[in-house]
């Protein structure tokens, strides 16, 4: 059996790689839900794409924050990436009703847009994101294993 050949990512290039991935998925999922579900991601009249954009910045900060704590262990473990999933959506509802408040929302409209997040697919997309792109962060930094090889290729045979 080969050595061992390939090299863990550095915890600081596998949060930005994840990242991009988070950001990526998640505009993905959200587009891909709207469209089977025919509704808006954020169904309240009137709140402009303000709430939105904020809110996913949140979601993304509050996924980079946790992530940071899970895999700067030396054997980071996959269960990281529930905690993490679960910090994505809970930054994402806080950063709806804030980004809400700040673009000239009423209390009730901020309440109704994160109430109405949290209880639709939409919710379910930031989570299911955070916790996909928080397993392949995990997954980048642990210790790599031989490099895939038929048998026939050992030379010592």
């Amino acid at each position: 059996m080969p050595e061992p050949s390939g090299v863990p990512v550095r915890p600081g290039m596998a949060l930005v790689f994840s990242l991009v991935g988070f950001f990526a998925l998640a505009i993905f999922g959200f587009g891909m839900t709207s469209l089977i579900t025919d509704s808006d991601v954020i169904a309240v009249e009137g709140l402009g794409p303000i709430p939105g954009v904020f809110a996913l910045v949140c979601a993304a900060g509050g996924f980079a924050g946790s992530l940071w704590l899970g895999i700067r262990s030396v054997h980071p473990s996959y269960v990281v990436a529930l905690p993490v999933a679960i910090a994505s959506f809970l930054f994402y509802l806080v950063g709806l009703g804030f980004g809400a408040l700040v673009g000239d929302a009423g209390l009730v409209q901020a309440v109704s847009a994160v109430g109405g997040v949290a209880t639709s697919w939409f919710g379910m997309v930031v989570a299911v994101t955070g916790l996909v792109c928080a397993a392949g962060g995990v997954a980048l930094v642990r210790p790599r294993t031989a490099r895939p090889h038929w048998p026939w290729e050992n030379g010592d045979e």
